[in-house]
């Protein structure tokens, strides 16, 4: 916003000519009419998502809006009239394994990515409650 502010006081500072007086004034009476409209832009994303600003500003004044809304474990990726989301690198990089929201050890096996449960090598995957568990080999359901 001071940014904006800072190019209308130069603006006001110079003398325009007819036109130029005519377009500030057009401006101006656009900008009460239609607010919504006028200098920012709706960067809004969902819950959980990352807003990612693109605008580019092209004029004092004038600014093309351009954002998107990326998940997460994605970047934000900017070039000239687009927003795009790229997915991060992989943390979970070999031998380990991404289960959910964590990363198993090498030898481990994901039992559940929605739990992020991650068994031991010769454990097998059981469940109890209506939720997983890890168990020693040859067991569904350890007690």
């Amino acid at each position: 916003m001071s940014a904006f502010l800072d190019d209308l006081a130069r603006a006001l500072a110079r003398s325009p000519s007819r036109r130029g007086a005519l377009r500030v004034a057009a401006g101006v009476i656009a900008a009460g009419f239609f607010p919504d409209r006028a200098q920012a832009c709706n960067d809004h994303c969902p819950p959980n998502r990352t807003v990612c600003n693109c605008n580019i500003r092209q004029a004092p004044g004038t600014v093309v809006c351009n954002h998107c809304c990326c998940p997460p474990d994605y970047d934000c990726v900017c070039s000239p009239g687009q927003c795009a989301c790229a997915l991060r690198r992989d943390p979970c990089q070999p031998p380990r394994k991404k289960c959910g929201s964590v990363c198993c050890a090498a030898g481990e096996g994901c039992c559940s990515s929605a739990e992020g449960l991650c068994c031991k090598s010769g454990e097998t995957c059981g469940h109890r409650d209506g939720k997983s568990i890890c168990c020693r080999a040859g067991y569904s359901s350890c007690g």
